[in-house]
């Protein structure tokens, strides 16, 4: 599917540490958040995020299953350097895309 063709949602990710002591938590907060997911394209606007470790990572490759089972795509956006480079590190961009903005998510930057 076309990723410029999808729907676009932004959840901004309201949590500063995605970690084993809130996984649970952030993975419903998100799916409560996530729309008609088939076809859609799911950001997570990820600016308040200012700590992750191993299990916050794996709630980011859950979620992405649940979106790609059904059609959709996920993606992360404005990371605070400490978590670009864990994302960097881990080489997780080649997963999940990663984008700088809002904008530059949605191609206008």
């Amino acid at each position: 599917m076309d990723v410029e063709a999808q729907r676009t949602q932004f959840i901004e990710v309201p949590f500063e540490h995605l970690d084993a002591a809130n996984t649970e938590e952030v993975k419903d907060f998100v799916r409560g958040e996530m729309e008609e997911v088939k076809g859609t394209r799911v950001v997570l606007d990820m600016h308040r995020v200012r700590f992750v470790d191993s299990a916050g990572l794996g709630v980011l490759l859950a979620l992405l299953r649940c979106t790609a089972q059904q059609g959709g795509d996920l993606a992360v956006c404005n990371l605070v350097k400490q978590v670009r480079s864990l994302v960097s590190l881990v080489k997780l961009e080649r997963i999940i895309r990663v984008y700088g903005s809002r904008e530059e998510a949605l191609g206008t930057a």
